[in-house]
């Protein structure tokens, strides 16, 4: 078994047993198939991925994630092929507002079994990094809208924003269905270093469908559709002409996900 394979069953195993070390917890596991990874309008993969996640939350606002990409093709190469690619640790905080719903948090990227090529074709490993994340929002809220910023204060030292307005139905008892838009922006620095441009501009928009049937009230089972596209001309243009993204300028993408509850 690789490196990776053991790292994530080991966190996986040790996300599972934080509720029995943290008063009045909760953990959800989460097991979806999605057809392709995409990641602030960046395509990373356009064929099917697996991307399972534990989240544990305790009541006192403070919760623990795992998440990880594994990709079920060999798009990207026969070393990324049925192992993990990328694992990401992420801690946040609820802080105890009443006027709005405010989460702090830090997230670490890393990048098992994966390369790049430098200019002149050296391949190399990816680095890992990691984001500092203040998130905003009000449920309660007309279309619920919400608002994150990212600063990426290793690898690339830059700022990425999220705004999002959704809303979410009972259509029965056991099926809720959703709906959300988002778009995203990212400041000269972040466009400098995944696309560049030396630009701040809006880069990604998102329309997005899902539907969640619950069988009781630890398994559930979701579907969604989500249609993305690159909203600014020169991130377009350079995200098609760069070999490690398989953007064309949009994707239709959608997946299914089997979720526990323990």
């Amino acid at each position: 078994m690789k490196r990776a394979s053991r790292m994530m069953i080991a966190v996986l195993c040790m996300a599972a047993l934080l509720p029995a070390t943290l008063q009045a917890a909760e953990a959800n596991l989460d097991l979806p198939v999605n057809s392709a990874y995409i990641w602030r309008g960046q395509v990373l993969n356009d064929e099917p991925v697996f991307q399972p996640s534990v989240t544990v939350s305790a009541e006192n606002g403070l919760s623990f994630n795992t998440w990880a990409n594994w990709n079920l093709t060999d798009s990207l190469g026969e070393s990324t092929k049925n192992d993990f690619n990328e694992i990401d640790l992420t801690v946040s905080y609820d802080i105890p507002v009443e006027v709005v719903d405010v989460t702090v948090g830090v997230a670490e990227y890393t990048y098992p079994n994966q390369t790049a090529e430098d200019v002149e074709g050296t391949a190399f490993a990816l680095p890992s990094t990691r984001d500092f994340f203040v998130s905003v929002g009000k449920e309660d809220l007309p279309l619920s809208p919400s608002a994150s910023v990212y600063y990426d204060f290793e690898a690339v030292d830059a700022f990425y924003g999220l705004a999002s307005i959704s809303h979410s139905i009972e259509a029965t008892k056991e099926l809720t269905l959703d709906a959300s838009l988002s778009v995203g922006i990212g400041d000269s620095d972040y466009n400098e270093y995944y696309f560049g441009t030396d630009d701040i501009a809006l880069n990604d928009g998102n329309a997005r469908i899902g539907a969640t049937y619950a069988f009781n009230e630890s398994i559930t089972v979701s579907g969604f559709a989500m249609y993305t596209v690159l909203l600014d001309s020169d991130i377009r243009d350079a995200a098609k002409e760069n070999d490690a993204y398989f953007n064309k300028g949009d994707i239709l993408s959608g997946g299914v996900s089997l979720g526990y509850t323990f």
